[in-house]
């Protein structure tokens, strides 16, 4: 399937806003878990106003996860028969890419997991309810992130 065909099945938004929404679809739910547990453990934060803001924030997310996987009618998910040459580059790319961000997003997440407790001289208690939150979002984050990376890059089709 030509890069034609997979850009007509789909809307195509610019630049602009694809980058936003990709930042949306991967920071949009780590950001609705902080406004959850830890503003509200933490800081203090009534829990309406972490509450209300973390669904703002789950339900943006969603619709940009959304958005975002379906930029050129899912080309980071595509099967090598449904793409040519240049578009199975432009995918492995994206995962290799994807990997690399993941990691080391991860790892600098472990480091702070280790350090923050003691400098704020707070103990984190980590039970299932708190460690169940981070896994649903590595998941969804693992799983949107070959997309955003392919829509932060991809240029507008009239360039």
């Amino acid at each position: 399937m030509t890069s034609a065909k997979l850009a007509s099945a789909d809307i195509e938004l610019p630049r602009r806003i694809r980058r936003s929404l990709a930042v949306v679809a991967v920071v949009g739910y780590p950001a609705a878990v902080f406004c959850w547990t830890i503003a509200q453990t933490w800081l203090g934060l009534a829990p309406p106003v972490g509450g209300i803001a973390g669904l703002a924030l789950i339900l943006g997310s969603l619709f940009a996860m959304w958005r975002i996987y379906a930029f050129r009618s899912h080309l980071a998910q595509a099967p090598d028969a449904q793409l040519d040459e240049r578009q199975v580059q432009i995918r492995d790319r994206a995962y290799l890419d994807s990997y690399r961000i993941f990691v080391g997003v991860t790892l600098v997440a472990l480091v702070l997991l280790g350090l923050v407790p003691g400098m704020v001289d707070k103990p984190l208690t980590l039970t299932f309810d708190v460690v169940n939150w981070f896994v649903m979002g590595a998941v969804l984050i693992s799983l949107v992130l070959p997309s955003a990376v392919v829509a932060w890059r991809e240029p507008d089709l009239a360039d």
